[in-house]
């Protein structure tokens, strides 16, 4: 299935403010989805680990952004959105996933990027969840600083992200 189709699939205005539902659908029409072919705006899946005993999360200081964040990262070329999910679990966590560990996406969220250095200027992200006992990850470090568990609390405390923001009170209501 295309990832256009994919996309008007699984896109829930339940799972995202009204304005973020409106510019997916207007970005997912204007076409050329993924970052090979449109530089500026693009399709990106964020994935949460998140210790439901413990209430924390699993977050990421990324080089590039130079922020606390969730792993994750862009779909590339001929992936589904559950491929494009795997692959970068397993490149930046260093783990293979596995259907008890995940659900259908929990939130959309655009994200508008003020950082001259990159060329992304809007990603249009969907979450996923991945329900853990706290495993121990390989993180990629040549794309984060750092790593931690945190609680909630804690991890409200690093991350600056308003979109993170809003995920990581999905999870505490």
């Amino acid at each position: 299935m295309k990832l256009a189709n994919q996309l008007r699939k699984i896109l829930d205005p339940n799972l995202c403010d009204k304005k973020a539902y409106q510019r997916f659908q207007q970005r997912i029409e204007e076409g050329k989805l993924i970052r090979k072919d449109n530089k500026k705006s693009h399709f990106c899946v964020y994935f949460l680990p998140f210790n439901p005993k413990t209430q924390k999360v699993f977050i990421v200081h990324h080089k590039k952004a130079n922020l606390w964040v969730s792993a994750g990262g862009h779909i590339e070329k001929g992936e589904s959105i559950s491929e494009a999910f795997a692959r970068e679990a397993k490149e930046e966590l260093g783990i293979t996933l596995n259907k008890n560990q995940t659900k259908n996406p929990f939130l959309f969220t655009v994200t508008d990027i003020d950082n001259p250095p990159q060329v992304c200027r809007v990603h249009f992200d969907i979450w996923h969840l991945i329900l853990t006992d706290g495993d121990t990850f390989k993180v990629d470090s040549q794309e984060f600083y750092e790593s931690r568990w945190a609680t909630l609390s804690q991890a409200r405390k690093l991350v600056t992200d308003s979109n993170h923001l809003k995920a990581f009170s999905l999870l505490s209501s």
